[in-house]
């Protein structure tokens, strides 16, 4: 009896094994399948790479992508290995790790090149922005899309992407701050944030800025020393958004710390606050107690608009490296380092 016993446990536990195996491969030949149409011999696309290798068994399935690129018109990203994991257990999460230095080129027809290098290991990001003196009103659209390296608690990637971002140049009648730089951006995709109860598209964003003194090109860390030496800034005349029923209408200003990484405020209303709220409780981050607290406290300080619309006013600080709202730190910023 007890043999039997044995036998028939041993027959469950290589029964389990052999479908688990068979799962895993299945899975794996799936992610093999998926970016094997990437692969530089066959790439027609703006997406390739030169190789890859599939791993991990028993416990993930880690494919290993040897110098990615992306070419794109008005982009050029670069790295030296990505790596794309996934579960047996959960194969609807894919995680996207990039473990070395990523370079970024940003073409544009009427710019020099400008250039983005990020380094995730080590938490950095370098920038040569384009050398060219604004000297009239110009206009440019991009169709913009970023891959960010953060993923959100359920080790989605959070990207946005949409086929407008305009960037416009307009020269005002100001002697310290000649030129406003505006940045609207519509129709954007927003993937990884439906998560926290977030729309997925990004209905509208405006940014205006201008910028306070003159700023010699290159913008080496020389050159910006010397423009926060001499009381240089960048006013914030228009922060504004549209994110489903959340809205932001606000401005602030921006400077360079000692060590030449940014610092400064931006205060503004928030529209929308109870909706989020309940879309933060239905996608299960807030419980129904942190909710019934949260939205009592934002009712309490919440003010209304000529129109009658509730708001809440928020502000936004940005020093020593950490995104600070309120008096809770939401973000690590990584570090600039200038040339």
């Amino acid at each position: 009896m007890g043999r039997m016993l044995l036998k028939a446990v041993g027959f469950v536990l290589l029964a389990i094994a052999i479908i688990y195996t068979s799962w895993w491969y299945l899975l794996a030949r799936s992610v093999e399948i998926q970016i094997a149409p990437y692969h530089a011999e066959k790439a027609t696309g703006s997406i390739s790479f030169t190789d890859s290798a599939v791993s991990g068994y028993p416990f993930n399935v880690m494919a290993t992508i040897l110098n990615p690129k992306i070419d794109e018109v008005s982009m050029l990203a670069e790295t030296g290995k990505a790596i794309v994991t996934t579960w047996p257990r959960y194969p609807e999460t894919v995680y996207w790790s990039i473990p070395e230095k990523t370079h970024i080129q940003l073409k544009a027809q009427d710019l020099k090149t400008g250039t983005v290098d990020f380094d995730q290991a080590n938490g950095t990001i370098q920038l040569k922005l384009p050398e060219k003196t604004i000297a009239s009103t110009q206009s440019t659209i991009y169709n913009f899309r970023l891959q960010s390296p953060f993923v959100n608690h359920m080790r989605q990637p959070i990207s946005i992407e949409t086929p407008k971002m305009t960037i416009d140049y307009k020269k005002v009648e100001s002697e310290t701050q000649p030129y406003a730089i505006t940045m609207s951006m519509s129709q954007a995709q927003v993937s990884g944030m439906q998560a926290y109860g977030f729309a997925d598209g990004l209905d509208e964003f405006n940014l205006t800025f201008r910028p306070r003194g003159t700023i010699s090109t290159p913008l080496t860390y020389r050159n910006l020393s010397i423009w926060r030496n001499s009381g240089g800034n960048i006013t914030l005349d228009q922060v504004n958004f549209t994110w489903g029923n959340l809205k932001f209408k606000g401005s602030g200003l921006i400077t360079l710390d000692q060590n030449l990484q940014p610092t400064g405020q931006i205060e503004g209303n928030l529209y929308g606050i109870e909706d989020l709220l309940v879309s933060l409780y239905h996608a299960e981050i807030i419980s129904k107690e942190l909710l019934g607290q949260t939205r009592t406290a934002f009712n309490l300080l919440s003010k209304r608009d000529s129109a009658g619309v509730p708001f809440n006013e928020f502000t936004l600080l940005i020093n020593n490296r950490k995104l600070i709202l309120g008096s809770i730190v939401i973000a690590n910023l990584p570090e600039i380092i200038w040339n």
